[in-house]
């Protein structure tokens, strides 16, 4: 555990409920080795309620090991994916994690993630990154590894470990955890089947459930790291390295929407790797109403923006709204 390297986990958030902020974070205290984590950064985003960032402030003064937090605040609204740009801007880690406030990891999540970045990329001279919030944050950050959380989320027991483990063998995987549900009503953990990422020709996220007889031929098929073709995008760690290399988001993106979508072209089209780890688990509230709003222009004009930048010919394909 000692040769892996350190992370940044990066949680930006929006008019959150302090009390789902606070469990998120114990979570990834409680459940994670602490000697992997650099630091992490709570990026609040200009709330209009700041309820949040005040009571976790005064839960840190008589809980010391939240000495590895750190609060931090956008000037103004930036909107989810400036935010998170904001916040990988600030963080020191060689790997980013990002996760999403109203999340909660399991045992062990981190580990896979990590060991499949194991050699570590030359850093690229100057920022070619794109969203604003996040690449903000990776370049602030000192950890080898970025973590990036929603605020709404809750880490479960060893959810780092098999994130970093996967990112150790290879700085080019980026690796998310399997992303359980918390009921918003009841704040019950529920865990979430093993299922990857896919898009339709909207480029529109869902998700794809493997067949049956993947499980069925070997049991260890419900363990063993899964290939995937996007990423929902709250949840997920990568070597800062590496980030920085394929030139992170597109900060020309406005707010949320698509963005999930077009790193995962932009991963997998420069030579890299998208994995769910099912051995990393993250706990996540899925909320009647986002905070953002939703974002119905920002998430078109991002989609055609992807579409036009990495679609080729196959732009002919694309039907936003199917």
């Amino acid at each position: 555990m000692s040769s892996l390297p350190k992370t940044s986990i990066i949680v930006c958030y929006f008019n959150e409920s302090p009390s789902v902020l606070i469990r998120m974070v114990n979570s990834i205290i409680d459940r994670t080795p602490l000697e992997l984590i650099q630091e992490i950064l709570l990026i609040d985003d200009s709330s209009e309620w700041p309820d949040a960032s005040l009571q976790a402030a005064d839960y840190q003064k008589s809980h010391p090991q939240w000495n590895m937090v750190k609060f931090l605040r956008t000037p103004t609204n930036q909107g989810l994916i400036r935010a998170k740009v904001f916040g990988a801007r600030k963080a020191r880690g060689e790997v980013l994690v990002f996760l999403d406030s109203h999340c909660e990891v399991n045992q062990e999540w981190l580990q896979p993630l990590l060991e499949r970045i194991k050699e570590k990329p030359e850093r690229t001279p100057t920022n070619q990154g794109l969203i604003r919030a996040k690449v903000f944050g990776a370049r602030k950050a000192r950890g080898e590894v970025l973590v990036f959380l929603d605020s709404h989320c809750e880490v479960n027991q060893e959810w780092l470990q098999p994130l970093l483990e996967r990112i150790k063998e290879k700085p080019e995987r980026v690796v998310c955890p399997i992303i359980d549900i918390i009921d918003l009503d009841t704040m019950k953990y529920i865990e979430s089947p093993v299922c990857k990422g896919g898009l339709n020709w909207g480029l529109t996220f869902k998700w794809d459930y493997p067949p049956h007889t993947y499980f069925a031929v070997d049991p260890k098929n419900f363990i063993r790291p899964l290939k995937s073709a996007t990423m929902a995008g709250g949840l997920f760690a990568v070597d800062r390295n590496y980030f920085f290399k394929i030139g992170t988001y597109d900060e020309g993106m406005d707010v949320w929407g698509a963005e999930n979508v077009e790193i995962s072209f932009r991963i997998w089209m420069c030579g890299g790797e998208l994995e769910i780890i099912p051995c990393s688990r993250v706990g996540h509230i899925f909320r009647r109403k986002r905070p953002y709003g939703l974002a119905s222009d920002s998430m078109g004009k991002n989609s055609v923006r992807a579409a036009r930048v990495w679609l080729d010919e196959y732009i002919v394909g694309f039907n936003y709204g199917t």
